[in-house]
């Protein structure tokens, strides 16, 4: 306690909120990249709450999706929608979600937890029948900064890993330690998102367009999906370096993306950075000398 104690949290909260903005200036200069071909979202948008009702849907009509995939598997289906509770009104089409997710080992559920410095403190996991036909389930929980825009995953939690993680890991067959382990880390155990791009950047395609066939399952095989909600209104929305509203599905796109291409933001280190205010600094030293004090 004290006024310089006051200070000094006055100025590095100053100097973070500083080196944020200056992050994501440099992610706006940089540009838009190129997305993995092999990362696709099936929505759950507009026009596919127009074809198959009010949300939330049935769970036989997931079930239905992962069956019409199956035959030309992908490599892995990761939900992002939570199935907390059994479905009262068609407790049959929860049995058929359980049954689908049973006999396909690359589909992935996710849950939600509290978090209290990093630590799960309460999780709410997917119904009792369809977590045990699970073979794996992640958790989707990112790290908001406190200027509210999302810069950061958690890759593990205790036992429990991103829902990115297990989606890349299925993907290029490695278990979810092998990918944690290769992944440039802060001190917090928090890998940096380099983003891609803004909201839509990822290859999308409607959810009724899978089910209904007019997108052949087959030009779906051997990719990762991620199904997410994209409908107005229905999606959790988070602020990114470049962009206000991306949904949350597609943070989960784009830390896959670092994840199978290895392009991931690292810290440069003290080393670097005394190196670099070094070299500016006789930069200035020689330039400065020679210029009007205008100039200069």
């Amino acid at each position: 306690p004290g006024p310089h104690r006051r200070v000094d949290y006055t100025a590095a909260f100053f100097m973070q909120r500083l080196e944020w903005a200056m992050q994501d200036a440099r992610f706006k200069l940089r540009g838009k990249r190129a997305p993995s071909p092999d990362i696709v979202i099936i929505g759950i948008d507009d026009k596919s709450l127009q074809e198959l009702h009010q949300w939330p849907w049935p769970r036989r009509i997931h079930a239905r999706l992962i069956r019409a995939l199956e035959k030309t598997p992908p490599k892995a289906l990761l939900f992002d929608v939570f199935f907390i509770d059994p479905f009262t009104a068609d407790l049959a089409g929860d049995r058929e979600l359980v049954h689908a997710t049973r006999e396909n080992p690359w589909v992935v559920h996710s849950f939600y937890c509290d978090l209290i410095a990093d630590q799960i403190q309460n999780k709410t996991p997917s119904f009792e029948a369809l977590a045990a036909a699970s073979r794996q389930t992640g958790f989707v929980n990112a790290v908001i900064d406190e200027d509210g825009t999302l810069r950061r995953a958690i890759p593990r939690l205790g036992s429990d890993y991103l829902l990115s993680i297990l989606g890349a890991g299925l993907y290029l067959g490695k278990t979810p330690e092998e990918i944690v382990q290769a992944l440039p880390l802060d001190a917090q155990g928090h890998l940096a998102v380099n983003y891609i791009g803004a909201e839509s950047s990822f290859a999308y395609v409607p959810y009724a367009d899978v089910l209904s066939g007019a997108l052949p399952a087959s030009e779906l095989a051997g990719k990762i999906l991620l199904v997410g909600a994209r409908a107005t209104g229905t999606y959790d929305h988070y602020p990114t370096p470049l962009s206000k509203n991306m949904p949350g599905v597609e943070f989960h796109a784009n830390v896959i993306d670092n994840l199978l291409k290895g392009d991931r933001l690292r810290d440069a280190g003290l080393v670097w950075t005394y190196a670099a205010i070094a070299v500016f600094g006789l930069f200035c030293g020689l330039v400065l000398v020679r210029l009007s004090a205008w100039a200069g």
